[in-house]
């Protein structure tokens, strides 16, 4: 989009900019590109604020984006020159709160990056030869024997095939060499390399056609995300593949996690008590969901002023238990069809017994784990099950029994809306997500600045926001931007930390060279890795997406392994834990895949508002990376809670009054021409004059 004010709407006089055709003063200033800076942008332009949305970056997203190994190196190259403890602003003054030029990735650091060179040469192993394609049949061990190769397509008459010799040149047999640097010598002096060497590097030659998402974030299909791109007609911009399966690693072995009545049946990793339990737990959960659902439906018609009372007839007094029966039919009804592949039968009643039980282990503050454990009789394996798969909880002491059935209730009523499981996800990756909302934006008349940013917030006597300080490309100097109201990344603001010990989020990309998940037609699955599995105390999650998903070339896979690590202020995070995890996940798989290109990064969660700025501004509001988390519903809802404090009383997404007004009536006068329309309009009038002349005919 670049510099966008494709608004329609408002028209402003030559004094009202400056002279970069800048308003001399926007309601509201967003700093960097993330998705929930993407997300309130949107809501703030259609609801009729004038924005100007800067990123120092020159693509979309911060840890939202889309990378390529090509990015990925020149953020490494900048990175040297800017780290989160040593950067000092320039533009500090009286007045004046600093904030790093890079925003929410002010904290990213990287650990380690490789692609393959050479996988060696070893007997048994295919080659590539000048002479086609081979078998490696023996080694070369000294200077005077040679590297033989059974040709494939070259047969002798006796039906044997034909052997290739490869001798060593005389300047490499100094020293002893490696598999690995055997055929280094080998591919550079005679052309010979095993396939899988010349697999990688046809991969790693289109290395552009990756599309490498820094924080993968799927859609719950009845969630806020799919609500709010509804809303704002975002969705239209975007396309989604639902994802396939879910699979849970233990003891070397891929099990997939039960999404259905069948599924739970015809698992093998529960015995039959086991699978009772857990299917009598997940119907008390979708009972306690349904009744939840009937709630909030009764709030929204309250207040809407309308008549919730549920027919009746007869004038006979009904029971608490025959009223929840028959509102809970009633919504079952209203909601056939929607996602509830592990619910029980349609319009068979709730267990008001069951459900009373539950709300007291409520009331009285009981861990989601105590309650599996103790009022179902879930297994220890079970449990972990439930409590990583399907109630994503990351760390080995339990939330809540609120939260936990809060979370269950989320994902059960997604499962089955638009495929196998809760979750879709965008093509060409997630990061489609921020560009698509700040498209967006910018139709409706926000101003997008990239390769600019935000370098600070100018603050009035009344510790008010007055303005924004943003970096201007042609000069050294800073320019300050008039307003009231400034979004950032709480990132933007970790200049002055004391010496604690802090969470990162660490993550690791695989471009591997074949499927991991070969049990479905396309792979695109979530894995889940259980904590004190490998000596971590976050679970890991895998991600695995393939070429349907556009995001790598044909037969390849990339593989996303986040988890949540602690170390102490300073300290870097170790990238050990996930390259055993990507280990063990390859050899879970069964296949021959190879990874040819590896990337792992940190960034810090960052803390609290108050931890590091004592007295917030009245006006500048602080937005949170969602840390590791599987959907990016958590980002829709800090938007709307920012928008709701922005704009009160307000709709979120939706828009305002006056532009739909002024959107229809600038219509009318300009006359818009729509070349669908008039062709739909001129064929419709010739069928009209075809019908009116055959029944004249007759």
């Amino acid at each position: 989009l670049g510099r966008n004010e494709c608004c329609f709407l408002k028209t402003m006089t030559n004094d009202d900019r400056d002279e970069e055709g800048l308003l001399r003063s926007y309601d509201v200033v967003v700093c960097g590109t993330g998705l929930v800076q993407a997300i309130v942008s949107a809501a703030l332009s259609r609801a009729g604020l004038s924005v100007l949305h800067v990123d120092g970056e020159d693509c979309y997203g911060e840890m939202n984006a889309i990378w390529n190994p090509q990015i990925i190196h020149e953020k490494k190259k900048s990175a040297e020159s800017l780290t989160d403890l040593s950067y000092s602003s320039p533009y500090i003054d009286k007045g004046v709160i600093a904030m790093h030029p890079k925003g929410g990735e002010s904290t990213l650091q990287w650990h380690s990056e490789s692609r393959v060179d050479y996988f060696g040469l070893d007997v048994g192993r295919e080659v590539d030869t000048p002479f086609g394609t081979g078998t490696v049949i023996e080694m070369p061990k000294s200077l005077d024997e040679s590297l033989v190769v059974a040709l494939e397509k070259w047969v002798l008459a006796n039906g044997k095939r034909s052997l290739a010799y490869f001798r060593i040149p005389r300047e490499y047999c100094q020293d002893s060499l490696s598999s690995h640097e055997l055929e280094q010598v080998f591919f550079e002096t005679q052309g010979v390399q095993s396939l899988r060497t010349a697999k990688a590097r046809r991969i790693l030659k289109d290395d552009h056609r990756f599309s490498l998402d820094a924080t993968p974030a799927f859609v719950l299909a009845s969630g806020r995300a799919v609500s709010g791109m509804l809303a704002s007609n975002v969705a239209d911009y975007l396309e989604f593949r639902s994802v396939e399966g879910l699979f849970w690693l233990e003891d070397g072995e891929l099990s997939k996690v039960p999404c259905s009545k069948n599924d739970v049946f015809g698992t093998k990793m529960l015995a039959p008590m086991e699978k009772r339990r857990l299917m009598k737990f997940i119907q008390l959960a979708m009972d306690y969901a349904t009744q939840i659902s009937s709630d909030e439906e009764r709030q929204q018609q309250i207040s809407l002023g309308k008549d919730i009372a549920m027919e009746d007839s007869s004038d006979t007094p009904t029971s608490e238990s025959t009223a929840a029966e028959r509102e809970v039919q009633s919504l079952n009804e209203r909601h056939l069809n929607h996602g509830r592949s592990l619910a029980r039968p349609q319009n068979k009643v709730v267990s008001t017994e069951a459900l009373s039980s539950l709300k007291q282990c409520m009331d009285d503050g009981m861990a989601f784990d105590t309650f599996l454990a103790k009022e179902h009789k879930l297994s220890p394996k079970l449990q972990a099950i439930v409590r990583y798969c399907i109630a994503w909880e990351r760390e080995v002491s339990s939330v809540s029994l609120a939260e936990g059935m809060q979370n269950l209730k989320l994902h059960l009523q997604s499962i089955g809306r638009f495929g196998n499981t809760a979750f879709i996800f965008p093509l060409y990756g997630s990061g489609e997500l921020p560009q698509a909302f700040c498209r967006s934006a910018a139709v409706f008349g926000a101003t997008y600045l990239l390769r600019r940013a935000s370098v600070g917030i100018k603050v009035s006597d009344g510790n008010c926001i007055s303005g924004a300080l943003i970096s201007d490309e042609s000069s050294s100097e800073c320019k300050i931007i008039e307003c009231k109201t400034v979004i950032a990344s709480a990132a933007s603001f970790s200049l002055e930390r004391t010496t604690r010990s802090c969470k990162r989020v660490l993550r690791r990309i695989s471009v591997l060279s074949g499927r991991v998940i070969p049990f479905d037609d396309t792979d695109c699955h979530i894995t889940t890795i259980p904590p004190k599995t490998i000596g971590n105390s976050h679970s890991i999650h895998c991600v695995t997406l393939d070429h349907t998903l556009q995001v790598v070339p044909h037969g390849c896979t990339v593989m996303h392994l986040t988890t949540t690590v602690e170390c102490d202020e300073g300290q870097e995070a170790s990238d050990e834990i996930l390259s055993e995890a990507s280990r063990m996940i390859l050899e879970a798989s069964g296949s021959q895949i190879d990874e040819v290109y590896q990337v792992c990064f940190s960034h810090s969660l960052e803390p609290t508002e108050n931890s590091f700025v004592s007295d917030i501004p009245e006006g500048l509001h602080l937005c949170h990376h969602s840390g590791q988390v599987l959907a990016a519903d958590d980002a829709f809802a800090q938007a709307e809670s920012i928008f709701s404090k922005i704009c009160p009383g307000e709709e979120f997404l939706k828009l305002s009054e006056d532009f739909d007004v002024q959107i229809k009536e600038r219509a009318a006068e300009n006359n818009i021409n729509d070349d669908e329309k008039n062709m739909l309009e001129s064929a419709l009038d010739i069928v009209s004059k075809n019908n009116e002349n055959e029944q004249t005919g007759a």
